[in-house]
């Protein structure tokens, strides 16, 4: 700024007044510009220190910088903006280039850039373009920043830490790698361009100062450089692209993802230069280690290096891996400052790539074909990377061609590429048809080879083959044999299961049948008035029964468990009063032997659990049970504590201890086996099947717990076991519904009618006792026939029906009576009377729509229980009738006034409950008009046929009932009920005649000679001798001898008219009542002459029956004997 003095003049006397005006003049003049003249100094001032200023002029809209930019690094990074623009217009500036292209090396280094310009021309907005890279420009920066400095404006701050001195910024849009500003006509700017490379890479800038105009115009050129590498490499990738989707070549398409790649690199480097993101100036050198990877895989295809060449494909991989770590390496473990991380990042690559150059050229060597043409055309690829590295780097000059040599090489690469393609298809075809030719040849060769070889080695090239294909022939008949017999072994596993299930569903009805008869004979006895060593043999023969039961039980059991068809329940229930029942059951044991039953409860034990308290129950019942067996002094103790869980589960451990003889260790290993016990003594000693272990190990392992032994010989033995159990509430607990059996004969709540229906006579006597003492009024019947005509006829309030009936069977009379019309008759409760007692044989009475199940031998509780359930409608099947549109849980009972049957003999009277004695079979069916015989002969007329239908779904005997077509409705009792079965026997049976079965030689055995105490066993007997009174004994005596004859009768009969049926139920129904009377040779008979039916060894039927007639004489003649004693 120049100075201007002013001095002062001393005035003269006499002043003029023109001189005065003249004064004040200039004096006004002088203070209005006197403001002017240090901004027209300035300017000066500034116009002369500007250093070369660009002037723009109208002429030009474009300006390269290279000799006008004056470069200050900063690698201390000491430098301020202020001590820079100091240095700068004292003269101490900083190096022009003098390059398009400007290297600012790999380093994070501050680089300060100044360069002033005089805007002469008619435009204001310009633009600062970086370059892109087709103009050569490469790298990231991590901080940018313009500034104008005579214009004291900031024009683009890209910074991540802002200078300390640096004016407040005031950001501007920017385009890629452009700057747009404005800077008016006539104005000067002092431009102040900092930048610091983003470490790990080279970087490289293109300056350029264009106008808005020349800017957009230039970007919008379709034939720049970067344009053009674009569309060219998007042109390479439309060609093996249809390489790939036309000529069906699978290696294009690998070439295809290489270019891919490629072109995302360019693209990205093109319009990028700041990134604050991490690790962005590494973004361009990964993806060229990816290219180069793929490059590695391409060539491992190409070279079709999968025919076993394993050390070419381990170098391959090996190399990948290599590049892999490098990068990891350089990225993570290497600074930004540090010339390494470069080389590791990018210099491995580019080094692979040239391995992979030679890699190619030595397949060529070994002779693969076009092998040569692919290390051609990566040797381009890698003079291209290392042209264009070195250039970026500041070693080879920095020009755009030079910058871009990698992207100009790939276009180079992709016609050499081409070709190798298509040698390498030419080579492959040839290839093939060489191979075809030499197989020709070889075919050729080998039957000059055969013409010429002797008769010899003719025969031997025979017997080698004749011996393969004996020897294969071996091998098929061999694998048909094992076939074969996995076929037999599987079929005899399928039939030794059936005969299995065949032979638990007999033992379980033929034991439990007789043991009917037996139990409630010992109740009716015990009931009566007996001397004490009367009650003795009572109970003797009661706990047998007991016993016999409890072991098939176990049996059953066991099959259940091994079957998988053992369901636990999870239901609330009272744990305490579960284990007290236990004590209160077996203290009577314990009292015996003169021992103490205690339990140990803990205080934090729940009262209610969730689980299945009978399957629980009956693990600690055998458990005690076996405890008090073998414990003769001190105590059995039941242990029970929580041991954890939380508030809705808790894992209770359960004991049983007791202070008996112990159990050794050999023994202990075989103690949970079935059939196994510590001792082969034990069971002549104390009884038992070794069965109870076996199945409480196998419901405490469904329970989800393990049982386990603690025991010592001479210390006694503690069985323990812990299961995890749900919380339970006392809302869901059920409350037992029975009474005791001492209680049964308390007054029920109604009197209800019950028809008994069972063919052994001796059992009917049983049921009618029962129920009578239980206050109902029973009737009772020998067949589903009398049954269905009784039902007909009179009103029941339920129905105890025996499955194993003559005639229809009890299935087949239920199903008869859901298809009545009258509801009251089709809605009628009916009780199973069974032996068997399998899940099978319980849901096949379920699906005959019965509803309930009530084992043989009969417990009056249990009888109570079912006829509870009926009174309170709580069956355990509920009815369904299908015109009703389903079933019903509930039933409701008739009226106590009973309607009276037409004859007053049948019932003695309405209100009164039947006795025994009071009533015969011929009583219960006395109403029936039609004998049994005529019905049998009836014809069966169009309005009888499904009734028919329904009698003989399960029963093939004919029969037709007096029920009138208003009661049974036709649709509904043939849709309930299936079609009749066939007959079990051929049609061409029945053509022999009866003499000629009896001559035939084929017999089964016949029975033993029988002496007086085969014939007749009493013990079972000579309890009732003190129990009735003489006349009673002798009526029901004269009553099963006059039904042994009538059977016998009956069977004759059924013989000469070849009724097997008919036989078969007799000789079932004789051997039960036989075996429950002790009568041993008729009831042994029996079973010969059912056993031959059943198993169709008919010829020898006629011996066997023939003895029948002798063996009823021989038991008339002990009974009666018997009786006078």
């Amino acid at each position: 700024m120049h100075k201007t003095q002013i001095h002062s003049i001393s005035p003269a006397p006499r002043i003029s007044m023109r001189v005065m005006v003249r004064l004040w003049v200039l004096t006004l003049i002088w203070l209005v510009g006197l403001p002017a003249f240090p901004v027209l100094a300035q300017s000066a001032g500034n116009l002369a220190a500007l250093p070369a200023p660009i002037t723009l002029r109208d002429g030009q809209d474009s300006y390269d910088l290279n000799n006008n930019l004056f470069i200050t690094p900063d690698p201390l990074g000491q430098m301020s903006y202020a001590s820079l623009i100091d240095r700068h217009m004292k003269g101490m500036r900083g190096a022009l280039r003098g390059q398009s292209i400007i290297t600012l090396g790999t380093k994070p280094v501050p680089h300060w850039m100044v360069f002033a310009l005089n805007n002469q021309s008619n435009t204001s907005h310009w633009t600062l373009s970086l370059g892109r890279h087709g103009d050569g420009r490469y790298g990231v920066a991590q901080q940018i920043y313009l500034y104008d400095h005579l214009n004291q404006r900031r024009i683009l701050t890209a910074i991540k830490t802002a200078t300390a001195d640096a004016p407040s910024p005031k950001d501007v849009p920017t385009q890629g790698a452009a700057i747009s500003f404005d800077l008016p006509v006539g104005r000067q700017a002092l431009m102040v361009l900092y930048v610091v490379p983003e470490g790990g890479g080279p970087v490289t800038l293109a300056p350029t100062l264009k106008t808005d105009r020349a800017f957009f115009d230039a970007q919008n050129n379709p034939w720049r450089t970067g344009a053009m590498i674009r569309t060219g490499l998007i042109a390479l990738l439309g060609l093996f692209a249809g390489a790939l989707i036309f000529r069906r070549m699978i290696i294009a398409g690998g070439f295809m993802v290489y270019y891919a790649a490629n072109m995302a690199a360019y693209m990205i480097q093109n319009d990028v230069i700041y990134d604050p993101a991490p690790l962005a100036s590494e973004t361009s050198p990964l993806l060229f280690a990816g290219i180069v990877a793929i490059a590695l895989l391409l060539s491992r295809f190409f070279l079709n290096l999968s025919r076993g060449q394993t050390i070419e494909k381990l170098i391959i991989y090996g190399c990948i891996l290599l590049i892999g770590i490098s990068i990891t390496i350089g990225t993570m473990a290497i600074p930004d400052s540090s010339i390494l991380r470069p080389m590791l990042i990018t210099g491995i690559p580019v080094a692979a790539l040239a391995f992979l150059s030679l890699f190619c050229f030595a397949q060529g060597h070994a002779g693969t074909p076009a092998a040569n043409i692919m290390g051609t055309g990566w040797l381009i690829g890698f003079a291209g990377a290392l042209t264009a590295g070195l250039a970026v780097l500041g070693i080879l000059p920095p020009t755009p061609i030079m910058v871009n040599a990698y992207w100009i090489a790939l276009f180079i690469q992709a016609p050499v590429f081409i070709i190798g393609i298509f040698v390498r298809s030419w080579a492959k075809d040839v290839e093939n048809i060489s191979d075809e030719s030499l197989a020709e040849d070889d075919v050729d060769a080998l039957g000059r080879l055969k013409q010429t070889k002797e008769s010899v080695e003719n025969a031997r090239l025979l017997k080698v083959i004749e011996h393969e294909r004996q020897t294969l022939e071996e091998l098929r008949e061999r694998e048909l044999k094992q076939t074969e017999e996995m076929r037999i072994a599987k079929e005899t596993a399928d039939a030794a299961n059936r005969s299995k299930s065949a032979f638990l569903a007999v033992i379980s009805h033929e034991i439990r049948t007789p043991m009917t008869g037996i139990m409630g004979m010992v109740r009716l006895l015990l009931d009566s008035h007996l001397t004490r060593d009367q009650v003795d043999y009572a109970r003797t023969i009661q706990d047998s029964g007991d016993a016999m039961i409890a072991l098939l039980n176990d049996i059953l059991d066991f099959e259940k468990i091994e079957s998988g068809k053992m369901d636990l329940e999870n239901v609330d229930f009272d744990l305490h009063r579960m284990i007290n029942g236990v004590v209160t059951l077996m203290s009577g044991h314990a009292t015996q032997k003169s021992i103490s039953l205690t339990t140990e409860i803990g205080p934090d034990v729940p009262r209610f659990i969730k689980g299945d308290p009978v399957r629980l129950r009956q693990v600690l019942l055998n458990l005690v049970g076996n405890s008090i067996k073998f414990t003769s002094e001190g105590g059995v103790t039941i242990v029970v504590r929580r041991e954890g869980g939380d508030a809705d589960h808790h894992r209770l451990y359960f004991a049983v201890r007791d202070t008996g003889a112990g159990i050794s260790p050999d023994a202990q290993k075989n103690l949970f086996n079935p059939f196994a016990q510590a001792d082969s003594s034990i069971s002549r000693k104390f009884g038992g099947t070794g069965l109870g272990l076996a199945i409480c190990q196998r419901l405490i392992t469904a329970m989800g717990g393990t049982i386990a032994i603690n025991s010592k010989e001479g210390q006694g033995s503690t069985f323990f076991y812990t299961i995890t159990m749900e919380h339970g509430h006392a809302a869901g607990v059920q409350e037992p519904g029975n009474k005791s059996l001492s209680e049964s004969g308390a007054a029920p709540s109604k009197s209800l009618r019950i028809l008994c229906v069972d063919d052994n006579e001796i059992n009917q006597k049983l049921l009618q006792e029962f129920v009578s003492r239980m206050g109902h009024k029973p009737t009772t019947c020998g067949s589903g026939e009398d049954a269905l005509k009784i039902i007909e006829s009179h009103d029941f309030d339920m129905v105890f029906m025996d499955i194993e009936l003559p005639g229809i069977s009890g299935m087949g009379a239920t199903r008869a009576i859901r298809a009545m019309r009258v509801p009251q008759k089709s809605h009628l409760p009916v009780i199973a009377l069974t032996g068997n007692v399998r899940d099978d044989d319980i849901r096949q009475c379920y699906a005959a729509n019965m509803n309930g199940h009530l084992a043989k031998p009969i417990d009056p509780a249990q009888m109570k229980a079912q006829i509870e359930k009926v009174l309170r409608g709580k069956l355990d099947n509920p009815v369904i009738v299908e015109d009703d549109g389903g079933g019903s849980d509930t039933f409701t009972p008739v009226h106590e006034t009973v309607v009276s049957i037409e004859d007053p003999q049948d019932m003695i009277e309405d209100d009164a409950p039947i006795l025994p004695g009071q009533m015969d079979q011929s009583d219960a069916v006395a109403d029936i008009d039609t004998p049994v015989d005529d019905i049998m002969e009836a014809p069966i007329t169009a309005e009888r046929a499904p009734i028919m239908q329904a009698a003989l779904q399960d029963d093939p005997t004919p029969l037709d009932l007096a029920i009138s077509e208003d009661e049974l409705d036709e649709d509904s009792f043939v849709q309930a009920l299936d079609a009749s079965t066939d007959a079990e026997l051929g049609d061409d049976f029945f053509d022999d005649d009866f003499d000629d079965i009896m001559t035939r030689t084929e017999e089964l055995p016949p029975p033993p000679a029988m002496n007086r105490t085969i014939v007749f066993d009493s013990t079972l007997l000579d309890g009732l001798k003190g129990s009735m009174d003489q006349a009673s004994l002798n009526e029901m005596m004269a009553g099963l001898m006059e039904k042994i004859d009538e059977i016998i009768t009956h069977t004759n009969g059924a013989m000469h008219a070849h009724d097997m049926d008919t036989i078969r139920a007799r000789m079932h129904e004789l051997k039960g009542m036989c075996g429950n009377f002790g009568l041993q040779e008729l009831s042994l008979i029996a079973e010969h002459a059912e056993k031959a039916v059943k198993e169709g060894q008919i010829d020898t039927l006629p011996d066997v029956l023939s003895a029948l007639p002798a063996a009823g004489i021989r038991a008339h003649k002990v009974i009666g004997e018997w009786l006078q004693n």
